[in-house]
């Protein structure tokens, strides 16, 4: 539906319930910019969510923990020690990405990720990839807490994994 008030209006509190939940606000903002008209509010929600986020990451934690550096930048040490170098040994080496993405551990936590839901969920994959940067945020993670469906790390895919069903 087109509530863009609406949305906005529940998008906010979204943004303090959790440091990554803004890249799920963040995924709204990009897919109403590719699907909805009124892009220039939409493009306002990619912005105001990318732009909390990065705040929250690298001012807000560290001040909070009386550090100069996130600790996030730790659970992604196998691509590099900062946020630049992360982001670049991501792509730098697509087939290292790839294989860490297909391990064992993902398979298995993907596998009881979906399971509850007889493995349908996937074909709302479109519905399901607005949740795309806490399953690569998961996927992705050296902690092994982050493959695990024991830790409240897979909470926030929850409602992804129902919605991708429910389509």
């Amino acid at each position: 539906t087109d509530h863009r008030r609406l949305f906005a209006i529940l998008a906010v509190p979204c943004l303090f319930l959790k440091e990554n939940i803004p890249l799920v606000v963040f995924m709204f903002g990009l897919a109403g910019v590719l699907r909805r008209r009124q892009k220039t509010f939409w493009v306002s929600i990619v912005i105001v969510s990318l732009s909390y986020f990065l705040f929250v990451t690298f001012w807000l934690i560290p001040w909070a923990r009386g550090t100069t550096e996130s600790v996030y930048w730790l659970h992604y040490s196998q691509f590099g020690q900062d946020p630049f170098h992360i982001a670049f040994g991501l792509f730098r080496d697509p087939s290292y990405t790839l294989k860490l993405l297909w391990r064992a551990d993902n398979q298995e936590w993907l596998r009881r990720l979906l399971a509850p839901t007889a493995f349908i969920s996937p074909l709302g994959l479109d519905k399901m990839l607005i949740g795309l940067p806490i399953f690569l945020q998961n996927m992705l993670s050296n902690r092994f807490q982050a493959h695990q469906i024991y830790y409240g790390y897979s909470g926030t895919l929850t409602p992804f994994v129902l919605i991708g069903t429910l389509y």
